[in-house]
């Protein structure tokens, strides 16, 4: 028998894909599925030089893949699951291409490859002081003690947890250079310094290049103090990133007080925080701070400056800012340079519940003036600070659905 119309070798691959059953019939329609790319890797934060398994985990029928391990516009693997080495320090953002019958589509993860030079480890679950720090397995239990180990120009890679008690608190850098980090970001690890003494003191002459980056610090307090949870002083300078400051009290600056420093601050959210004098969320005193898109919200002040006080400063920016909710929001501020939102609630999702993200629609979205500093890709969630072209003000950076 013959079907009409229908070749000899048309025939045999139906007959063929009839003889497959469904199995056959699937693999056709599956080179025609929409291609979505997508990546993991064996690790994301290590030391050089730093080799890393990539995994190519995108869906659809891929045929080819391109790899650029340093988003240089330079292809450098075509292997589905390469190895990459990395051999200098810094931050590396991964692209992936991938391609198909159906087309093709790219991942991009920001600032995905943290590469470091010497680290010295802390884990709060099961560390040990009297060890090394030198890898996970010989981690430190307390960050003191991880910073008391590093040297000018090290790293301090924080383990998820909440971190309290002696050793937890009053941190220092001994004036190094040091990048004291978390693994996971602020909303996994947490300095709870339970209503006695600040989280940090900076105060031995730290240039930007001492850096704080991805902790939650809470229920701060200090009496006849400044400075409820970081006390920067003494012509100290740090940078402190992607960092949550709450429920902390103080005299002067119930969250973060500057006195004769002049620290960068980007991308940190500022809530529930209280001066029995001024500056809930903030207080500068004879400093000329820069902070970038702060979240400073629902701080409050006996004498003035529920948000930000400054006093006798000169050279302050605020830029890309939401400022909100703080009763008298500023008191002082000679000379700043300020650029975003002051008032009531813009729009957050849920500020009952600690939630400061923007709603769709909210007046802060694509509003930012100035760029943010140099180097700063993602909002305090990891994700890409620009979206729809422009920066939007605050902590976080609304992201279309």
């Amino acid at each position: 028998m013959r079907l009409r119309g229908v070749s000899g070798s048309a025939l045999m691959l139906l007959l063929a894909l009839v003889a497959g059953g469904q199995s056959g019939c699937a693999d056709v329609r599956d080179e025609f599925l929409p291609i979505q790319a997508d990546f993991s890797a064996s690790h994301t934060i290590g030391s050089v030089p730093l080799p890393v398994q990539f995994t190519d985990i995108s869906t659809g029928h891929i045929k080819s893949w391109e790899w650029d391990f340093n988003n240089d516009g330079v292809v450098d693997a075509t292997a589905k699951d390469p190895v990459w080495v990395y051999v200098d320090c810094g931050k590396y953002t991964v692209r992936l291409t991938v391609t198909g019958p159906a087309g093709s589509d790219t991942k991009i993860r920001l600032n995905y490859i943290t590469v470091k030079g010497s680290i010295v480890h802390v884990d709060g679950s099961s560390g040990d002081d009297s060890r090394a720090g030198l890898s996970w397995a010989s981690a430190v239990r307390t960050i003191q003690r991880g910073l008391d180990l590093a040297q000018d120009g090290w790293t301090v890679l924080v383990a998820d947890a909440t971190y309290m008690g002696q050793g937890n608190k009053e941190l220092h850098f001994n004036g190094n250079a040091i990048h004291l980090m978390s693994v996971s970001g602020a909303p996994k690890c947490t300095i709870d310094c339970q209503h006695a003494g600040r989280a940090f003191h900076i105060c031995n002459g730290e240039t930007r290049n001492a850096t704080i980056e991805g902790f939650t610090v809470r229920n701060g307090y200090v009496e006849n103090a400044n400075g409820g949870g970081i006390l920067c002083e003494s012509d100290s300078n740090p940078t402190i990133l992607n960092c949550i400051v709450r429920n902390c009290q103080a005299d002067n600056g119930g969250a973060i007080a500057c006195d004769g420093a002049s620290p960068l601050f980007v991308n940190c959210l500022i809530f529930n925080n209280h001066a029995l004098n001024c500056g809930g969320g903030i207080w500068c005193y004879e400093s000329a701070v820069a902070i970038a898109n702060p979240t400073i919200a629902y701080n409050t002040a006996c004498d003035g400056g529920g948000g930000m006080h400054f006093q006798d400063c000169d050279g302050d920016t605020v830029f890309n800012s939401i400022v909100s909710c703080n009763g008298v929001v500023f008191s002082g501020g000679s000379g700043l340079f300020y650029s975003g939102y002051c008032g009531g609630d813009p729009g957050f999702v849920n500020p009952d519940a600690g939630d400061y993200h923007l709603q769709e629609g909210c007046c802060c979205i694509n509003k930012g003036l100035a760029p943010v500093p140099e180097g700063i890709l993602t909002d305090l969630d990891g994700n890409p600070r620009i979206v729809g072209g422009r920066v939007d003000w605050g902590a976080y950076e609304y992201q279309q659905p």
